[in-house]
């Protein structure tokens, strides 16, 4: 299926004429005022060295648009043009002001004042530009996403619901239509509405969703259909933010070309233009990002585990099972004769999360019961506990203690509680409203 569809990308690619190809081939019905336009338009252009502006920045009064920019550009004066002009507001003399100076930002020296490196690679002059350079930060924040959810979904399906590899890709479902679907609308809404309102309204509306994906818990069918409807809304997300970069650092480049025509243009990017430079530098901003995405998705056990101590305890600091822990061995520390054993015991490692220094510190207690007593209580109990694992992972377990009392009386004991445990375990699964599921 994929070979097909780059086979037919191929054929369409071939076949396709660009707009400005065709433009070669088209004959103007005034062919014959022409040359006098060239000639004014000539007449007209800018020296870079003089830091003149353009009589088109000077006749520009709106307020901004990108089609009030190019009419202004393209007012070239000529024989029809008023000896005595209108007289502009100070708020008109402004606004001209303001579009001077934007314009200013687009325009190039002569080829043969530039550096070699520009020379050369012409789309580096263009890189200055902020609009671009922002383009180019959305199109790695798409691709950032984007390998994130690749890298992430498949281990918090496993981890969450025991999915194999089959199933969590199938978990990709709702994640990939929507945006398969839907795309070609936001890229008609782009075109419609420009791209800057819609990158804010995108973005933000993307951010609801994101957040909500840490709402899913370890369960069944209830939960799976839960992150599977969080995934269509990221999906819906991600459709609309996926047309913003190209579609921004396209505008930007053809504003380039409407600022210093098509000579100046031509000398300084070349007959086909920036445009082949301009999506080799967003390949490899949107490659950036999908290396980028892994990486930030490998850091998320480490953000999550600080997150959850610091901010989402429900018992104060002092109670909590952190503080505790951290507590008990400091008072440890304090009758034990061996100075740093509690430094020793405890891992302290770039690698190092809260969560280890817990479990070190219960391990630490329970080596040296004969020398400590330890208690503790707690307020009204816990409001509720998740059972991870699988009802056949847990029944897995039961069959197999059946070869327990062979190996002595001990274990023996201890696989009639387990035996007990696990039956609650299963009874939670295929009855989890009723009193003995609660009871347990």
């Amino acid at each position: 299926m994929g070979f097909a569809l780059l086979g037919l990308d191929f054929l369409m690619r071939l076949v396709l004429i660009e707009k400005k190809v065709a433009a070669r081939y088209e004959v103007s019905d005034d062919e014959s005022g022409s040359d006098t336009e060239a000639e004014a338009e000539a007449e007209a252009e800018v020296d870079y060295e003089d830091g003149g502006s353009s009589t088109a920045a000077e006749n520009y009064s709106s307020s901004g648009s990108e089609d009030d920019e190019e009419r202004a550009i393209s007012s070239r004066p000529d024989e029809r043009t008023p000896l005595i002009t209108k007289k502009y507001t100070k708020e008109q003399e402004n606004e001209a002001e303001t579009a001077r100076k934007d314009l200013n930002r687009y325009r190039l020296p002569p080829r043969n004042k530039l550096p070699f490196i520009y020379r050369h690679l012409p789309i580096l002059l263009t890189l200055q530009n902020p609009r671009l350079l922002t383009a180019q930060l959305i199109s790695l924040t798409q691709a950032t996403i984007l390998s994130t959810f690749d890298a992430t979904v498949p281990i918090e399906a496993h981890a969450l619901f025991g999915f194999s590899s089959l199933q969590a890709g199938l978990l990709f479902i709702p994640f990939v239509t929507p945006y398969l679907l839907c795309s070609p609308f936001f890229g008609r809404c782009v075109d419609k509405y420009g791209t800057r309102w819609f990158a804010a309204c995108g973005f933000v509306g993307f951010a609801v969703p994101l957040v909500l994906l840490r709402v899913p818990h370890a369960g069944g069918v209830p939960e799976i259909a839960k992150l599977s409807a969080i995934l269509v809304l990221c999906s819906f997300g991600l459709a609309s933010i996926s047309a913003l970069g190209i579609v921004e650092s396209s505008a930007v480049l053809k504003r380039f070309e409407i600022v210093n025509g098509e000579g100046r243009s031509k000398e300084v990017f070349g007959k086909q233009g920036p445009y082949g430079q301009l999506y080799a530098i967003n390949s490899m901003v949107f490659s950036t990002g999908l290396t980028v995405g892994p990486l930030v998705a490998e850091m998320k056990p480490y953000v999550t585990s600080y997150l959850q101590s610091s901010f989402s305890s429900p018992f104060p600091p002092s109670t909590s099972s952190t503080t505790s822990s951290s507590n008990l061995t400091s008072k440890m520390q304090e009758n034990i004769k061996e100075q740093g054993m509690r430094n020793w015991v405890l891992p302290n490692f770039t690698t190092t999360i809260i969560n280890d220094r817990v479990v070190a510190s219960v391990v630490f207690m329970g080596a040296m019961p004969k020398y400590f007593d330890y208690g503790g209580k707690t307020g009204c109990g816990l409001p509720s506990v998740t059972l991870l694992g699988t009802k056949q992972g847990y029944e897995t377990i039961l069959s197999k203690l059946s070869k327990i009392p062979n190996l002595g009386p001990e274990l023996t004991q201890w696989a009639t509680l387990l035996t007990a445990v696990l039956k609650g375990f299963i009874l939670s699964f295929d009855k989890p409203k009723s009193k003995e599921a609660k009871y347990f």
